[in-house]
């Protein structure tokens, strides 16, 4: 009965000493495990790691992302830095989680590419993701969503984010909508004033002009003329026959009758 007592506080002195220091539990003689009772089962050690279903006792997860806007330049892939954190002062394990970005356009709401990559297996820890835009997006904004998903892909955590074009292919879309605009030319008035007396004036009509040409080739005066200087002849003649017959009249005795 002495002998049962004392192994029965040999086992509870084994046990508290195994919980307590389990790196500096001493060796158990061999004869312990066939002392004990057969309806009593043995001690083992316990395991480091106690397998537990994955994000069952999960705390809350956010994503930090360096910036909320990206730029586009060119074909270069676009690199998305970031970090998983949580709450807990200590290290978090993970198992099968995945970081999950989509693409949309937000013209049609459509999604214009998806990446798939695996999470870091403990947080807080930073990923870094490249993103390629397809070449045939037309469109100069993107928006982005960078989802931390479980292993049956449900989100837990996400973080939106936007990609804008450069500057270069903004102000060559500008260009492109809005063609170059020459400003009108101011209409000059004009004044409408009848110079035709002083056409006349300074040209000769074409009739005149003909005479004058014609009166060029012949030398004799005009018929006008012609006829004056006759009439004046005419004239000249009828004095002088006047004149004659008065000076003969006068100078000639009278006739006898």
């Amino acid at each position: 009965m002495a002998d049962a007592s004392q192994t029965e506080g040999d086992r509870s002195q084994g046990s508290v000493q195994f919980q307590v220091l389990p790196q500096t539990m001493p060796a158990q003689p061999a004869s312990t495990p066939a002392s004990m009772p057969a309806s009593q089962p043995a001690v083992k050690k316990a395991s480091p790691s106690v397998e537990v279903p994955p994000f069952v006792s999960l705390p809350p997860i956010r994503i930090v992302l360096d910036r909320d806007t990206y730029t586009r330049q060119g074909k270069d892939p676009i690199v998305l830095w970031g970090r998983l954190e949580t709450d807990m002062p200590l290290p978090v394990e993970l198992t099968g989680g995945a970081l999950q970005v989509t693409l949309i356009d937000p013209q049609t709401s459509e999604a214009i590419a998806e990446i798939r990559h695996d999470a870091p297996t403990r947080l807080p820890a930073p990923f870094e993701l490249y993103l390629q835009v397809p070449a045939d997006i037309r469109t100069r904004l993107v928006l982005g969503e960078v989802r931390f998903c479980d292993v049956q892909g449900i989100p837990l955590a996400s973080q939106s984010f936007t990609i804008a074009a450069a500057v270069e292919e903004l102000l060559g879309a500008v260009t492109e909508n809005f063609p170059q605009v020459t400003p009108p030319v101011p209409e000059t008035k004009t004044l409408n004033v009848n110079l035709s007396f002083w056409i006349s004036w300074k040209r000769p009509k074409p009739s005149t002009a003909l005479a004058i040409a014609t009166n060029k080739r012949n030398p004799c005066p005009p018929p006008l003329l012609r006829l004056h200087h006759r009439r004046q002849a005419g004239y000249l003649m009828c004095l002088r026959c006047l004149l004659s017959i008065r000076i003969g009249s006068i100078a000639s005795p009278p006739l006898p009758s």
